[in-house]
């Protein structure tokens, strides 16, 4: 109760509602999986499977990333701990670039940010994250199903701000760029490493190709939250299995109204 609204991985989302927390998801932005996985270029890794006998990096062993890669490892018929390690080298800094650098690690996964980081250090890294799991959606705006119920205009009000900046941003990327350096020059202040994550921001955005042309700003991708969802019921709760099924229309009960007359 301490904030209104917020914008967690899905993953998190799916997880707050097992523990019986009642969340609706009334915005979506991004159609892409912020998480990824890749090798350096040189590697001759092309595949997951090639990672047999390898080590994977990771931001770290609790992060968003984790439950993602071991199913992918298990899918490839990999083991963690037995055929692959994973291994915590922090998101995409000096550490992360060492580990690459020193081959203590032959993979790195964490988040497209955090993979962009790597690149601007001058690593060049190939994805080998299969196909299936790149319309993943990415981070949505959520908040608890009784405040969206009790507080609607205030909702709609961030909604419509939120879609706003969206086709701003769309059709001004450069504007755009050199303002988001003005409000955040902290985090914008290296321009290779700030642009390469400004490009990375425009991917997650992407729309998956069966999504209509017409299909509102701000609308959700169900197939790709249902295949998320489904991923995650694989595996056992230590791997970060989702422990049970979740109707995901429960979850976008808030969204039908921005559809209908908000955005």
């Amino acid at each position: 109760g301490n904030v209104d609204t917020g914008s967690p991985a899905w993953g998190a989302v799916f997880n707050g509602i097992v523990q019986g927390h009642a969340l609706d998801v009334y915005l979506s932005w991004q159609y892409k999986s912020v998480f990824t996985l890749a090798t350096p270029a040189d590697s001759g890794i092309k595949t997951v499977a090639d990672l047999d006998g390898k080590a994977v990096g990771v931001s770290e062993l609790s992060g968003g990333e984790v439950p993602i890669v071991r199913a992918v490892l298990r899918e490839a018929g990999l083991t963690e701990g037995e055929d692959v390690q994973l291994i915590p080298v922090g998101e995409g800094s000096a550490l992360t670039v060492n580990a690459l650098q020193t081959g203590r690690i032959h993979a790195y996964s964490s988040n497209m940010f955090d993979v962009a980081a790597i690149r601007a250090a001058g690593i060049p890294m190939n994805i080998i994250m299969p196909k299936s799991v790149e319309n993943f959606p990415g981070n949505s705006l959520v908040a608890r199903a009784d405040r969206l119920k009790k507080d609607r205009e205030m909702f709609q009000g961030i909604a419509r701000a939120m879609a706003r900046a969206i086709v701003y941003v769309e059709n001004n990327p450069e504007e755009a760029f050199e303002l988001a350096k003005q409000l955040r020059p902290e985090q914008l202040e290296e321009p290779k490493l700030s642009k390469a994550s400004w490009e990375a921001a425009f991917t997650l955005r992407e729309r998956p190709d069966d999504m209509p042309a017409d299909t509102p700003i701000g609308a959700p991708y169900r197939p790709g939250i249902q295949a998320y969802h489904d991923f995650m019921r694989q595996g056992s709760e230590e791997e970060g299995a989702l422990l049970k099924d979740i109707d995901i229309e429960t979850i976008l009960e808030g969204y039908p109204w921005l559809e209908r007359e908000d955005v």
